[in-house]
């Protein structure tokens, strides 16, 4: 039997058995826009292959539910680590490298949402961005601050 390959968060994931892509169509990674291919076949979308979906109903992706009403972002790691990194860069002392670890990481969920907009996480990895890029800048500005205080008062 011929392996399989599949897009997932806009990477190529394989070479897979075929019980592999069963086991992603059961647990929802593999839904009718996901691409797909044979090993020797093109890219297509899984509900044009004959038989992949096992007769699962067809999912919208615009529709597509999960147990978390959709409010959670867990197909989109980047912009989710980023969401809280960014809210913990309000921290003192660690603010500044979680705040540009939230840009960077908001970034990143945002190109990943852009490339596959079933995952979701906009909101997340925007607040990533902005809380962290805003915080990671005041906590530079301080440090510096601070910085430069303890040079001058050194120089005493």
């Amino acid at each position: 039997m011929a392996n399989w390959f599949y897009r997932e968060f806009g990477d190529e994931v394989g070479p897979v058995p075929p019980s592999v892509i069963r086991d992603r169509v059961a647990d929802g990674t593999i839904v009718a826009t996901t691409q797909v291919r044979r090993e020797d076949g093109e890219w297509t979308t899984a509900e044009q292959v004959p038989g992949l979906l096992g007769g699962r109903r067809v999912v919208d992706p615009q529709n597509e539910g999960d147990s978390t009403g959709g409010l959670i972002p867990y197909k989109n790691p980047h912009a989710l680590i980023a969401y809280y990194l960014g809210l913990f860069s309000l921290a003192p002392c660690v603010g500044l490298p979680l705040g540009v670890g939230g840009l960077v990481l908001g970034i990143i969920g945002l190109k990943k949402r852009d490339q596959n907009p079933v995952i979701k996480g906009s909101v997340h990895a925007w607040i990533g961005i902005i809380m962290g890029g805003t915080m990671a800048l005041i906590w530079l500005v301080i440090t510096v601050g601070v910085a430069i205080a303890v040079a001058s008062n050194a120089n005493k």
